[in-house]
């Protein structure tokens, strides 16, 4: 079964780039924003990683510069990436954004229950 999230330091070797790397495109690209546990550590779902490589080809394979990669990811100029290649959609993103925030929620009320239960 694959793993819901990952942090940092997994994504950096799944996709090939320093943690540092990835810090500074979350400065760069607004629709990457992973969720942050509880300790504060980012924690990456697999719609997170695939934004990433998608970035990263963008980037180091097509050329894109910073501020064309995000347009391009933003659908403003020429065809959009996500769509063209059956791919989801801003819309949808915000959906697998919203999913993601209720599944931290659920796994937070578990937390607290879990430790009211041993109190």
């Amino acid at each position: 079964m694959a793993k819901m999230f990952y942090k940092i330091g997994e994504v950096s070797k799944m996709v090939g780039v320093d943690p540092a790397t990835l810090r500074y495109w979350e400065s760069e690209f607004e629709v990457l924003r992973p969720a942050k546990n509880s300790a504060g550590q980012r924690i990456y779902d697999d719609s997170d990683v695939e934004l990433i490589m998608r970035i990263k080809a963008l980037l180091y394979d097509n050329g894109f510069t910073i501020a064309g990669a995000r347009k391009r990811l933003s659908g403003r100029t020429g065809p959009n990436l996500r769509a063209s290649k059956g791919r989801p959609g801003r819309e949808q993103q915000l959906m697998f954004r919203i999913q993601k925030a209720r599944r931290l929620a659920s796994e937070i009320l578990e937390l607290v229950n879990r430790h009211l239960r041993t109190e």
